[in-house]
């Protein structure tokens, strides 16, 4: 299996957890096209509800047919030049009970970066720091090359 499909695999079976009864789509402009055809693929392989979009490159907003869709779907994948997380459609969808992943401005070396990450180990360190920011009242995150 090559990097970007593990990646794909990854993404769709640990991190969006797709089962085969769900539906999901896949969004994409023009320049994430080649990462949201091996997406589909591997979706495809999942679930017989897979769809895969085209938007207009660099829209900040969706055409009604497309809204109405990502509201119906179980899980999406967005891979767009601009991000649509700020998007009426994409609440809703959320508000309805979909998992949706977001990825604005992912190229593709970045996203087959994805299949050598360990998920369990991020998720666990995540967690640790949630707990430890959740007995928190204020805090305060700083870098060095940050401004003051």
């Amino acid at each position: 299996m090559k990097q970007c499909e593990k990646a794909a695999y990854t993404v769709i079976n640990k991190c969006m957890a797709l089962k085969s009864k769900e539906s999901i789509l896949v969004l994409a402009d023009d320049p994430c096209m080649d990462t949201a055809n091996i997406l589909y693929e591997i979706c495809s392989r999942r679930t017989k509800h897979a769809a895969l979009i085209q938007l207009p490159v660099r829209r900040s907003h969706l055409v009604r047919g497309v809204g109405d869709m990502l509201r119906a779907m179980d899980c999406a994948v967005l891979l767009t030049g601009e991000t649509l997380s700020h998007t009426p459609e994409r609440r809703q969808a959320c508000k309805n009970g979909a998992r949706i992943l977001s990825m604005p401005n992912m190229t593709r070396e970045m996203f087959c970066r994805l299949a050598s990450m360990n998920f369990e180990k991020i998720a666990r360190l995540s967690q640790k720091v949630s707990d430890i920011l959740s007995m928190a009242h204020d805090v305060h995150v700083s870098h060095p090359m940050a401004p003051h």
